[in-house]
């Protein structure tokens, strides 16, 4: 895949270069967006699929993009926030789902 479009979704499209708390910034988002998910009752089975796909994608494209970034862990790199977020509200959406 194209360099742009990983560092956009490793970046959570561009909310690692805000200048200050992009973890916790990544973090509300994610919860933001898992509250929407829960409202229009998306099934959480996909949910699970999509995170293991990006976490799949993610660790993949973080090594192919080792040059883009300053530092080796570099604070721009927020999808381990989403990720590590996904792990506790997918475990509560699983069971308050009523599709």
């Amino acid at each position: 895949m194209n360099k742009k479009i990983g560092k956009l979704i490793v970046t959570m499209f561009g909310i690692g270069s805000i200048k200050y708390f992009p973890g916790t910034f990544a973090s509300a988002i994610t919860s933001i967006l898992y509250l929407y998910f829960y409202m229009i009752k998306i099934n959480y089975l996909v949910l699970i699929f999509i995170n293991l796909f990006l976490f799949v994608y993610s660790t993949w494209m973080i090594n192919n993009l080792e040059g883009e970034f300053e530092e080796i862990d570099s604070k721009q790199i927020v999808i381990d926030e989403f990720l590590g977020q996904s792990i506790p509200i997918l475990y509560f959406y699983m069971i308050f789902y009523e599709g």
